[in-house]
């Protein structure tokens, strides 16, 4: 089981390192000269906003992609509002419940892959190592350093 974690890992590094590498460096520089000429872009006497749109809550997202721009917008499904007597609903998702769920799935994969191997490591009766040892120095730091100073031990 941890082989398998570690050649997983291992596998997206290479990936992310390969992506980097063949990324050509013509696409990347004049992606660079159109950001900058961008920013001298002016509308009506006033610079052109280029950061909000990608900050501010909206209903589409934008993704890493390799090619003009090296961005791709993603128009996220739009729901019908639920209509509860004189309330309306809209309950489609946006930008940012849609990475408050990315980034919640990716906590809770990384707390049980850490939990299996803290679990392990009790059963085998040696200390946590690797991403475990790793969570729980974060968690006791918080815990005694943070939270017992605050609240007190009897909190």
């Amino acid at each position: 089981m941890h082989s398998r974690f570690s050649r997983l890992f291992r596998f997206i590094a290479l990936a992310a390192v390969a992506a980097a590498l063949l990324a050509p460096a013509d696409v990347v520089a004049q992606a660079g000269e159109e950001h900058a000429a961008q920013a001298a872009d002016t509308v009506g006497g006033k610079k052109k906003d280029y950061i909000m749109p990608h900050v501010l809550n909206s209903d589409h997202t934008y993704l890493p992609w390799l090619g003009h721009g090296l961005e791709k917008e993603i128009a996220l499904p739009h729901w019908e509002p639920i209509h509860i007597g004189p309330i309306t609903l809209d309950l489609s998702p946006t930008k940012h419940v849609v990475m408050l769920l990315i980034a919640s799935t990716l906590l809770v994969i990384v707390m049980l892959v850490a939990a299996k191997g803290a679990q392990r490591a009790h059963a085998e009766g040696r200390p946590t190592r690797g991403l475990a040892a790793a969570i729980e120095a974060m968690v006791l730091y918080l815990r005694n350093d943070v939270i017992l100073p605050n609240v007190g031990h009897n909190g």
